[in-house]
């Protein structure tokens, strides 16, 4: 994949990168092109995270279209941070018993409310936290 020397530095980079630019500056490229070096040079467990659906699906896309869906999905977590938190409390917090489960209550109770969703719908963000992530859809009201 052809990136400028500006974009080379950051691809070349060993360790953890932030890259911010202005839209159509080739953030995407970068990203894509830094992670098949990686995926190249032996590295697992990558993460690239965004803010939107349509960036972390388009990084998705580009990754598989420079490596295969097999090794994007089995080395590079790409998401949008909403995602990655709902993956890390599903993972880490509810039903791991790392917390009292009054506490659980009360933080998911605090979660819908800040969320203006009451607070009836407990069972329902449970139900949805426990979705695998194909499952969820962007029209489901917990999304």
């Amino acid at each position: 994949m052809l990136v400028s020397s500006e974009q080379s530095e950051a691809v070349s980079y060993d360790g953890h990168s932030l890259i911010v630019a202005v839209p159509g500056s080739g953030k995407t490229r970068t990203l894509v092109a830094k992670t098949v070096a990686m995926v190249n040079a032996g590295y697992s467990n990558i993460a690239l995270v965004s803010f939107t659906n349509a960036s972390a699906n388009e990084l998705k896309e580009r990754l598989v279209e420079e490596l295969t869906a097999d090794i994007v999905e089995r080395h590079v977590k790409v998401s949008t941070f909403h995602s990655l938190m709902l993956d890390h409390i599903k993972g880490n917090l509810f039903g791991a018993g790392l917390i009292n489960p009054n506490f659980e209550t009360t933080h998911l109770i605090s979660v819908l409310s800040q969320h203006d969703i009451p607070p009836t719908k407990i069972e329902a963000l449970k139900s949805y936290l426990n979705l695998g992530q194909s499952e969820k859809k962007e029209s489901d009201e917990l999304y």
